[in-house]
Parts: structure tokens; sequence; C-alpha cells
């Protein structure tokens, strides 16, 4: 089993992906980078994540969606969710959503990479799990 921890990035965004991807990956983390929730379903069925970070805003499912999916199938990986810049009153909605669909964090866009990095490696997060196949049927 590698040691190197390796997550799951969702967004639809090639950009913040790429900045994201780079940021981590200076922290020793391996990034598998994909654009919405059909890709992200077919690569967790075919490898194992540590974690994944995941955009509020996704084409066709969105995140919100696709975690509370991931839960109802038992799924127990965590998962940190983003957003774009909320307006004012909306940052605690969304935080509270993400919460409610069994999400670790939300951070606002632009994010933190280092909070970030910190809140994937720190708090005893960096453990292997992974969801068996049979979940998915």
């Amino acid at each position: 089993m590698s040691l190197v921890m390796r997550i799951l990035v969702i967004a639809d965004d090639a950009r913040f992906r790429s900045r994201l991807q780079g940021s981590l990956s200076r922290l020793g983390i391996e990034v598998e980078p994909c654009s919405c929730a059909n890709q992200a379903l077919q690569k967790l069925r075919d490898q194992p994540f540590d974690a994944l970070v995941c955009d509020v805003t996704l084409p066709g499912t969105d995140g919100l969606s696709l975690i509370r999916g991931l839960r109802r199938r038992g799924f127990t990986l965590p998962c940190h969710m983003v957003g774009g810049a909320a307006l004012s009153g909306t940052l605690e909605l969304m935080r509270d959503a993400a919460w409610q669909v069994g999400a670790q964090s939300f951070s606002p866009k632009p994010i933190n990479h280092h909070r970030l990095g910190a809140a994937l490696t720190g708090k005893g997060i960096f453990q292997k799990r992974s969801m068996p196949r049979d979940r998915f049927t």
C-alpha cells in the first residue's frame, strides 16, 4: 500500500483544478482531477482515494447531490466542498448544505490552498478508505 495520499478533485473549472493540483502536489499529495460527477463516479469505481474535494457547481449532477448519493451508498471517504464566491448571507447556507450532505468542510472560492492541504492531511483524515464496488450497482 502506498503512503502517498491520493485525492480526487472534482471541479468543472480546468484552471482551478490545475492550480489546486499544483498546490497540493507540493505538499506531497497525489491529485486525480475530473470535471464532472459522472467522471468522479467512474474513477471511484476503479481506484481507491483517501479524500475528495468537490465543487458545489458542476455540469449535470451538482456537487451536493454527488456527495449525498455517495453517502447513501455508504461511502465514508472524507469530502471537502468548495464553492464560488458567496453573496452576503449565502456562505452560511452553502456551508450548512455541505455539512447536511456529509461533507467535512466547505471553503468559498478563492480557497486557501494551504488551509485545504492542512485539512486534508491533518486531524486523522489520512487513512486509506475505499468504496466496495458492489455499492455502485
